[in-house]
């Protein structure tokens, strides 16, 4: 409703935060429409969703949704500190970048690597930085 009512913004520039508590199992969907109609309705803006990981497969079931949308420059910055082997437990968090400033994935890398061992609980932790559509 807030991406309908406040967007596009009358300067044309802006920066959109999407932190969704994905608490219910509709809520991809939703944010994925709402996302892609509110991209129709003003292209030029960054959008930055956060997203929390809880095992692999849900992450990969959103990003394979976004990539239908047709949406260009997605940039995905993944950051985990434990296995993604358990679906209820928080082990990291996603980035999703939509027209993402230059050069921001260059800096992404320096921050995470920096970030990844000081807070890592174990080895299966990491980071990747990737375009998820150039």
């Amino acid at each position: 409703a807030a991406l309908k009512a406040f967007l596009p913004p009358k300067e044309n520039r802006g920066l959109v935060l999407i932190d969704p508590p994905f608490e219910d199992k509709q809520e991809i969907t939703l944010l994925v429409d709402a996302l892609t109609d509110t991209w129709r309705r003003w292209p030029n803006g960054i959008y930055a969703l956060w997203l929390p990981i809880k095992g692999e497969g849900n992450i990969r079931k959103f990003y394979r949704r976004l990539q239908e949308t047709a949406i260009p420059k997605m940039l995905v910055a993944e950051f985990t500190i434990a296995r993604q082997d358990n679906a209820l437990l928080f082990c990291g968090c996603s980035l999703v970048l939509i027209n993402p400033p230059y050069q921001i994935d260059t800096i992404f890398q320096s921050l995470l690597a920096y970030l990844q061992p000081c807070l890592a609980q174990d080895s299966q932790g990491g980071y990747q930085i990737y375009w998820l559509v150039p």
